[in-house]
């Protein structure tokens, strides 16, 4: 069934009807999923940290309004360019979080917690 709108009517624009609201929650997983996307950083968790949760990459955000800071710390593994690596990831963070959130970085703070000097698994074809 169409309706017609009366000629007097006040159309309000799409964009002028609401606004979009992100939880903290919602943008630490944006983040978290840029994070694990740069080449070279690692999920980590040591035994104790997989009981209580805390494993890497931890991330923490604030969010006031249109602007967000965030604080990553990660896991690598021996040797990567540290310099390199922190900056691929606050690239490919503060890019998630404009073009995803909307959102205004005002910085991307990265952390490098651990290093790992295990050599990577290889899968063996059988």
């Amino acid at each position: 069934m169409n309706e017609a709108v009366a000629p007097d009517a006040v159309v309000t624009d799409p964009g002028e009807r609401g606004a979009l609201h992100l939880r903290d929650r919602a943008v630490e997983r944006i983040v978290e999923a840029a994070v694990l996307e740069v080449d070279g950083v690692l999920r980590h968790a040591e035994t104790l940290d997989r009981v209580t949760g805390r494993q890497l990459p931890r991330i923490e955000v604030v969010v006031a309004g249109t602007r967000v800071r965030a604080s990553v710390e990660v896991a690598t593994r021996w040797p990567t360019s540290l310099a390199d690596l922190t900056a691929r990831t606050r690239e490919n963070v503060t890019g998630a979080l404009e073009r995803l959130a909307g959102l205004t970085v005002d910085a991307v703070d990265v952390h490098v917690a651990h290093l790992s000097t295990d050599t990577p698994e290889r899968r063996r074809v059988q």
